[in-house]
C-alpha cells in the first residue's frame, strides 16, 4: 500500500516507538520467503526461491518499500525495464528522514543487496536524495512515460510534507540525483498552499491527453479545500514539457500554459485518495483517468468508497459534484466500511474487447477478508457501475436506464448488465486489495494479470502461523464475469508469496515492473517496508523490496576447459549452470550439450546436470594434431530456465613430430661441390602437413644460410658445400608448429664425401631466372623458373633461392632447367630481390642472377553470425566470427560496431586460428546493424561484415 497522510504519523510511531518491540518479533523469524502453503486450500506456486531477488535498505528506520511505481517504465533507455521504488524514512549524511528513491536497473543479471553505497558504486542502482530533512520522500512514485519527449521514460514523486511534485528526467546515463537542485535534471511543481492541502499526495502517468506528443502527469492533493467546500480533494492534469522550469500552479500566467485541467471532489471530506492512469476505458481513442476516495459514503453506508473514472481529452474542469458526461462513478458497496479506492490501478485488456479495465482495492475491516473489483471497460458507456461481494454472478455490475440498484438488485425495468467480477480475500483480516496493480501476463495464456497484498496474511510453517506476515496474491486475468475467490485458488488461477516473518507485512507496496531480467516475460515487485533486513544481519525497520522473476529465468553456462590435450588422449570437460541473477544460483535440472568448433560432441550431446548445476564431458579431442575451440549449451527447461551458451575455450591437441634427413643429391657429392639435402616432417600421427621451419646443421655447427628454411609440402631442402673430403654429418631440426606440434630433431644422416677430381677447367653458365608473377600475397608462393647452360649445353646441378643470407628454396636442375616455389610468408611485406644461385657442376662453374618480387597484404574475409537463441533485450547477443584464411590469420583484432562505436572486441591468437566469439552488451528491442571487423596486422588486410540482429 502507498500509505495516506492520514497514516503518516501511525506509521512514524510504529517504526520510531514501537522499534524494540518489532526487532524482537522479527529478526529470530527471518529466513527465506515461502511461496504458497496450502494451509487454506490456496494455490502453490511453481516456481522457487531461485525466483525472487531481494533488496534491503540503507539503514535503520529506511523503511525501503514504501511505494512502488505501478507503472512500467525504461528510465536509463537500455531496453529493460527499471525498478523505480521509495525509501521514505532514509536519512543522509545531513538529512535525518529526507527520504529517498532509487531506480533499480533491469538486466538479465540483475543483483539483489543492501542498497547502500557498495550496491550504488556498482552502477546497478541509482538514488535520488530526498530535498531536506524531514521531507520523508517517498509516499507516492510513479514512472511518468515520456514527460520531455526525448524518447526516454521519465518518473516522479510527489511529497504531501513539502508540498511538491519533483517530475525526473530519464536518460541513456541517469545518474544519482538531489531533489534540493534537479538542475537541468527535472523540474518541481508546486500549488501555491503550503499549509494543508498535502499537494503531492498522489503523483501519477496519463499518458498524452493533448497530442502534443509528451506524456502528462497527474498530481493530488488529499486535504485541499476547493469551490468553496472543506477538504473535498484537487485533482491537476498538467501538460508534459521539455524544459526544466518549476511550475507553480498559483500563478496564474503558469497555471495557463501549463495546466489542462483540475478534478475537484463533491462535497466536505471527500479528501480524493488515490489516482491512477488506465488507458482507454471507453474507447474514444483518448487515455482516461481513474480516482477514488476510500471513505465516502455509498447512500448510507459509511466509508464504503467510491471511484471515479474521468474521461481523458481537454474538455474542461470537473467537478464531481456534476460529473455529466465527463465520466463515471463505480459504487463501493452498500454494506459500508470497505473502503473501496483504498488503491487503485490499471489492469490491462482483461476480457479482450479491446478497451483498458481497471483494479479496485477494499481492504475492508478485520472482521472481512477484503477484496478487489475488476471492471471492465465499455464503448459509450455511461451508466454508474455498482459493486456486490457477496454475487457469484453479478458482483460488478450496472443497470440499464442508469438506474439505482435497490437491495443490490437493479429495480423493475432495468436488467443489470455485468461489468467485471469481484475477488474475495481468503481469510478475514488479510486486508486483500490494501494494493493492486496489473503486472501484465506473466502466465502467457495471452491475459494479463495481478499483483494483490494481503498485507495482513497470516502464513503457516509447519504448525506454526506467522502473524501479519503478509502475502502477495498473483491473479490470473480471466474474460468471464463469475466473482472469484482466493481461498481454494486453483494453480490455473494464480499463486500466493507468503511472508517470511510475523509482522513482515508483505506487500505494504506491489508494483508494475515490467520485464526487469529481459526474459520476455513480466514479472512481480512487492515490498515489506518495515521488516528488519537482510535476513543474516537484521537491522531495524530497514525495509525489503523484492521481485518475484517470472517465466523461463535467463542463465549463464560457464566452461571450463583444458587449453592443451595430447593427441588420441581423453580430455574433460566441465559446464557449471547458474542464473544470471542475485550471483548465481546454481540450475539442478536441465542437459549440456558440448560442442567442438560449433558441431555435437557425439559422446556428450545431452549430459545432465548434477544437484551442483554442473556436467561433465569426457572426450576424445582429436587422434592428430589439431586446434579447435570448445563450447557447451545449456539446453534449459521449458517454463523454468532459458537456454544458454559458454564462452568459446581454445583447446590445442598436442602431437609430436618425426623429422629425417633423406640422401643427398647427388649420392656421392665430391668435396668442394655442392649438393642438397632435404629434410621431411610429419606428425607422429599423420593427418596434417606441418608447417614452420627447419634449421641444418653439419658436424653440430648450424648452416647460417640454412638455419630457418620454410617447409613446402612438409619438406625442406638446404644446398651444402663440404670443402675436405670424408664424412659429413648432417642434422635437420623441426622448430614445432604453435600449440599443436612439437618440434623434433633428426637422427644423424652420414654423408660420405669423396675427394674431388681434377680435370679440365670448368665454363661459365649462363643463369637466366624469371619469375611468373612478380607480386603475390602473403600466404600464397612465387613460381621461380631457372634454366642454366653452359658451353651451349643445358646443365645440371643445383639452384638455390635466397633473400640476403638466408635460403628460402632450392632445387635440382633437370635438363638445365628447374621450377622452384618460394612462398612468400618467408619475405617482409613489400619488395624483395631474390639471388638465384646455380652452385655449379663438374663441368661448370657457378653463377647468379636476380629476381624482383613484392609481397602484398594477404585479403581476408570475416564470416560472422549471431549465435544466440531467442535474442530478447535481456540477453547478451554472442556473435561467432571466422577470419579466412582462418590457419594463416594469427593476430590482429575482430571488433563488432554498433552505430560508430565499438562495443567488443578480442585479439586473435595462433591457438584460435582465425576464429572468436564475442559477447555483447544487451541491446535494445528493435533491428541492429552490426558491424564485426577484423583490424588487420603488417599481413593481412583490414575487412568487415554487417549483420542484421533483431532483438524481441
Amino acid at each position: 500500500m502507498r500509505p495516506s497522510a492520514s497514516s503518516r504519523l501511525v506509521l512514524r510511531a510504529v517504526a520510531l516507538i514501537a522499534a524494540p518491540i518489532l526487532a524482537l518479533s522479527l529478526a529470530p523469524a527471518a529466513q527465506a520467503a515461502p511461496l504458497a502453503a496450502a494451509d487454506d486450500g490456496g494455490a502453490s506456486a511453481s516456481a522457487a526461491d531461485h525466483r525472487r531477488v531481494d533488496w534491503s535498505g540503507d539503514g535503520q528506520n529506511a523503511a525501503l518499500g514504501t511505494s512502488i511505481s505501478s507503472e512500467v517504465c525504461d528510465v536509463n533507455g537500455d531496453g529493460v525495464d527499471d525498478i523505480v521504488v521509495s525509501s521514505w524514512l532514509w536519512s543522509g549524511a545531513e538529512r535525518a528522514s529526507a527520504g529517498a528513491l532509487y531506480v533499480v536497473f533491469g538486466a538479465s543479471e540483475l543483483q539483489g543487496g543492501n542498497l547502500g553505497s557498495d550496491y550504488l558504486s556498482t552502477g546497478r542502482a541509482v538514488r535520488v536524495d530526498g530535498p531536506a530533512a524531514d521531507a520523508e520522500i517517498g509516499f507516492s512514485i510513479n514512472c511518468l512515460g515520456d514527460v520531455n519527449g526525448d524518447g526516454i521514460d521519465d518518473f516522479g514523486v510527489g511529497s504531501d510534507v513539502t508540498q511538491r511534485a519533483y517530475v525526473i528526467f530519464g536518460a541513456e546515463d541517469f545518474g544519482p540525483a538531489d531533489l534540493a537542485d534537479l538542475g537541468e535534471r527535472g523540474y518541481v511543481v508546486s500549488s501555491g498552499d503550503e499549509a494543508s492541502g498535502h499537494f503531492g499526495h498522489r503523483i501519477a502517468a496519463i499518458g498524452d491527453v493533448n497530442g502534443d506528443g509528451k506524456a502528462e502527469i497527474v498530481v493530488s492533493a488529499l486535504d485541499a479545500s476547493t469551490l468553496g467546500r472543506t477538504r473535498n480533494g484537487r485533482v491537476w492534469v498538467i501538460a508534459g514539457k521539455a524544459d526544466t522550469a518549476d511550475i507553480d500552479l498559483a500563478d496564474p500566467e503558469q497555471a495557463e500554459a501549463n495546466l489542462l485541467f483540475t478534478i475537484d471532489g463533491a462535497i466536505n471530506l471527500d479528501r480524493l485518495t488515490e489516482v491512477s492512469n488506465i488507458g482507454d476505458f471507453n474507447g474514444d481513442g483518448v487515455p482516461d483517468l481513474l480516482i477514488s476516495s476510500q471513505w465516502q459514503r455509498v447512500g448510507t453506508a459509511a466509508n464504503a468508497g467510491r471511484a471515479f473514472v474521468i474521461w481523458g481529452g481537454t474538455g474542461g474542469n470537473v467537478d464531481l459534484a456534476s460529473l455529466g458526461d465527463r465520466g463515471i462513478s463505480i459504487e463501493g458497496p452498500t454494506r459500508g466500511a470497505d473502503r473501496f479506492g483504498i488503491a487503485v490501478s490499471s489492469a490491462g485488456d482483461v476480457n479482450g474487447d479491446g478497451l483498458a479495465d481497471l483494479l479496485i482495492g477494499a481492504q475492508s475491516s478485520s472482521s472481512r477478508p477484503g477484496g478487489v473489483a475488476v471492471v471492465f471497460g465499455k464503448k459509450d458507456e455511461s451508466a454508474k457501475i455498482h459493486t456486490n461481494p457477496l454475487s457469484t454472478e453479478l458482483s460488478v455490475f450496472s443497470c440499464t436506464e442508469d438506474a439505482a440498484p435497490v437491495a443490490n438488485a437493479c429495480p423493475e425495468g432495468s436488467e443489470a448488465v455485468p461489468r467485471g467480477y469481484w475477488i474475495n480475500g481468503a481469510n478475514n483480516g488479510d486486508l486483500t486489495g490494501a494494493d493492486v496493480a496489473g503486472v501484465g501476463d506473466v502466465n502467457g495464456d495471452g491475459l494479463p494479470d495481478f499483483a494483490v497484498s494481503a498485507k495482513g496474511y497470516d502464513a503457516i510453517v509447519g504448525e506454526t502461523a506467522l502473524n501479519n506476515s503478509g502475502a502477495v496474491w498473483v491473479v490470473y486475468g480471466k474474460p468471464d464475469t463469475a466473482l472469484q475467490n482466493l481461498a481454494g485458488l486453483a494453480d490455473d488461477q494464480g499463486f500466493r508469496i507468503d511472508g517470511a516473518a510475523a509482522g513482515d507485512a508483505i506487500a505494504t507496496s506491489v508494483g508494475a515492473v515490467g520485464d526487469v531480467d529481459g526474459n520476455g516475460v513480466d514479472d512481480v515487485a512487492y515490498s515489506a517496508n518495515f521488516a528488519a533486513r537482510p535476513v543474516d544481519a537484521p537491522v531495524l525497520n530497514a525495509g525489503e523490496l523484492s521481485v518475484h522473476l517470472l517465466g523461463e529465468l535467463v542463465t549463464e553456462t560457464r566452461l571450463s576447459a583444458p587449453q592443451r590435450a595430447d593427441a588420441g588422449a581423453t580430455a574433460t570437460a566441465t559446464a557449471e549452470v547458474v542464473t544470471a541473477v542475485s550471483g548465481g544460483r546454481q540450475v539442478g535440472a536441465g542437459a549440456v550439450r558440448f560442442l567442438r568448433d560449433g558441431e555435437t560432441i557425439p559422446e556428450c550431446a545431452a549430459v545432465e546436470l548434477d544437484a551442483q548445476g554442473a556436467a561433465e564431458c569426457d572426450f576424445v579431442p582429436a587422434s592428430r594434431a589439431d586446434a579447435s575451440e570448445l563450447s557447451a549449451r545449456y539446453l534449459g527447461v521449458a517454463g523454468e530456465f532459458a537456454e544458454s551458451a559458454s564462452e568459446t575455450a581454445s583447446l590445442s591437441v598436442h602431437d609430436t613430430s618425426v623429422t629425417a634427413v633423406g640422401q643427398p643429391w647427388p649420392a656421392a657429392p665430391s668435396a668442394g661441390e655442392p649438393f642438397v639435402v632435404s629434410a621431411a616432417v610429419s606428425a607422429a600421427n599423420g593427418g596434417r602437413t606441418p608447417e614452420g621451419t627447419v634449421a641444418f646443421a653439419v658436424d653440430g655447427a648450424v648452416v647460417a644460410e640454412c638455419a630457418s628454411v620454410p617447409l613446402q609440402s612438409g619438406s625442406a631442402a638446404c644446398p651444402l658445400t663440404v670443402d675436405e673430403p670424408g664424412t659429413a654429418n648432417v642434422v635437420a631440426s623441426f622448430a614445432g608448429e604453435g600449440e599443436t606440434l612439437s618440434g623434433s630433431v633428426s637422427s644423424v644422416r652420414a654423408i660420405t664425401v669423396r675427394e674431388r677430381e681434377t680435370g679440365a677447367e670448368r665454363a661459365l653458365p649462363s643463369v637466366a631466372a624469371v619469375a611468373a608473377s612478380a607480386v603475390r600475397p602473403h600466404g600464397s608462393d612465387f613460381v621461380i623458373r631457372t634454366a642454366v647452360r653452359a658451353g651451349g649445353a643445358p646443365e645440371t646441378g643445383i639452384v638455390r633461392i635466397s633473400s640476403g643470407a638466408r635460403v628460402l628454396a632450392s632445387g635440382v636442375l633437370q635438363r638445365g632447367a628447374v621450377t622452384i616455389r618460394v612462398p612468400a610468408s618467408g619475405l617482409e611485406i613489400g619488395a624483395s630481390k631474390l639471388t638465384v644461385s646455380y652452385l655449379g657442376s663438374e663441368t661448370a662453374a657457378p653463377g647468379d642472377d636476380a629476381v624482383s618480387v613484392r609481397v602484398t597484404k594477404a585479403a581476408t574475409k570475416v564470416s560472422a553470425k549471431q549465435t544466440t537463441k531467442r535474442l530478447t533485450s535481456g540477453k547478451r547477443p554472442r556473435v561467432s566470427v571466422a577470419v579466412s584464411p582462418r590457419k594463416l590469420v594469427t593476430a590482429g583484432t575482430v571488433s563488432v560496431r554498433i552505430k560508430g562505436k565499438t562495443v567488443k572486441s578480442a585479439r586473435l591468437s595462433p591457438s584460435r586460428q582465425g576464429r572468436a566469439t564475442l559477447s555483447l552488451p544487451k541491446l535494445k528491442k528493435g533491428k541492429h546493424v552490426l558491424t564485426v571487423r577484423y583490424s588487420g596486422d603488417a599481413r593481412f588486410s583490414t575487412s568487415y561484415q554487417r549483420i542484421a540482429v533483431r532483438v524481441r
